[in-house]
């Protein structure tokens, strides 16, 4: 019986799919951010994870800040506007992820943000 529980529950974190967006208004830039590689649950992760900017046709960018902690991690000037990053390159702990981008005509639109857990691989318990 422990053993089925266990097997539910990871078939039920794998099928989640992983993603927050940004609040969708016209004064908000929309984002995704996806598990590439490793693990997530309850708003801890660890492995290789992606912040994307969704449906930029409209929006008339020519470059994206994506930030954790509030400083610039990566500045994508090409769509599609992405951020890749493996959680062991940061420090553990809590961290807010964030993007803001920058349109042709000089504003900038800025994303919500959100919080993650960093954790290592020797916290990951199943």
């Amino acid at each position: 019986m422990k053993r089925l529980r266990l097997t539910l529950i990871l078939l039920l974190v794998c099928a989640l799919p992983l993603s927050a967006a940004a609040q969708e208004n016209g004064d908000s830039l929309p984002i995704r951010f996806t598990r590439d590689f490793g693990y997530a649950a309850g708003g801890k992760i660890q492995g290789t994870f992606s912040i994307k900017v969704r449906e930029t046709d409209d929006l008339d960018l020519i470059a994206v800040d994506f930030l954790v902690d509030g400083s610039v991690a990566f500045t994508d000037t090409e769509p599609p506007y992405r951020y890749q990053f493996n959680t062991a390159n940061y420090t553990e702990g809590a961290h807010t992820l964030s993007a803001v981008g920058y349109k042709a005509d000089g504003t900038s639109l800025r994303s919500s943000e959100f919080s993650r857990e960093f954790i290592s691989s020797e916290e990951i318990r199943f």
